[in-house]
Parts: structure tokens; sequence; C-alpha cells
């Protein structure tokens, strides 16, 4: 079952000696862990062989 967006997790997927050069740029930059975050949207895609592709955007419906 998958984790409602509420709950979900981005994990950091940068290396160590780009962090000083991004955090001089403004950007919010976590190294090495992961952090809840308050998700919005998604995007999840698929690849097969034969080039069929697909890509599902999902986005929060505010009720």
């Amino acid at each position: 079952m998958a984790a409602p967006i509420e709950d979900a997790l981005r994990a950091a997927r940068i290396s160590a000696d780009a962090v000083d050069h991004v955090n001089a740029h403004g950007t919010d930059v976590v190294a090495n862990e992961a952090r809840r975050v308050s998700i919005s949207c998604g995007v999840s895609t698929s690849l097969a062989f034969g080039g069929n592709d697909a890509a599902l955007v999902m986005r929060r419906v505010n009720a």
C-alpha cells in the first residue's frame, strides 16, 4: 500500500561536494538524509522496450 502524499519522504540525492555550490544559489538542499516535506504534485514514469513510454502526473485536490 502506498503512503499518502502527506507522509512522503524526499531522499537526498546529491554529493557532498556540490552542496556549497548549490546553496550559494539559494536552493534548499539536504545532503545524505531524508526529511518530511509537504508534496502537492508528483510524476511517475514508465519506460518499456520498443518506445512504449508513459507518464502519470498527479496533484493534490483541495476540497
